[in-house]
């Protein structure tokens, strides 16, 4: 069991009116990926909402790795909040919407005041190259959501 953390050179966050968009990207260069392992992909503040979760990932040598798709807290871990995603030689492009939308919500005395979204492998352990990622919108408390 490994942790992984997304590349951070290629973390975006952009404003887009009341909207918060986050694009993380992990890049696997020939790495075993298995069950246990967890890749946290990117963070989103308490008290803001989940608005959508879009998941994309591309990866040859790999005969297709399914990930749940939740948050980590300081105080829990729990997958498949969001659904299901796989990484495959086919491209994936998937927007993930079992639980949208989704209020961050974190106790006031928590190390943490915030969720990390994470992928974790499911089934399948196989060598992968390629990336895959997620692209985050959340809204901040007190500011619209888009309808």
């Amino acid at each position: 069991m490994a942790t992984y953390t997304a590349d951070a050179g290629t973390l975006m966050r952009e404003a887009h009116g009341s909207e918060t968009v986050v694009t993380s990207r992990y890049i696997a260069n020939g790495v075993s990926i298995s069950p246990g392992d967890v890749y946290q992909m990117c963070r989103v503040p308490n008290g803001c909402t989940i608005n959508s979760i879009h998941y994309y990932g591309r990866s040859s040598g790999t005969g297709g790795i399914v990930f749940d798709v939740g948050y980590a807290s300081s105080a829990l871990n729990t997958l498949s909040v969001f659904g299901k995603a796989t990484i495959s030689s086919t491209g994936q492009n998937v927007l993930l919407g079992t639980a949208e939308p989704v209020t961050v919500s974190v106790s006031d005395d928590a190390a943490q005041q915030y969720w990390v979204i994470t992928l974790q492998p499911s089934s399948g352990t196989n060598t992968a190259t390629g990336t895959f990622g997620l692209v985050v919108r959340y809204s901040r408390a007190g500011t619209g959501r888009p309808t």
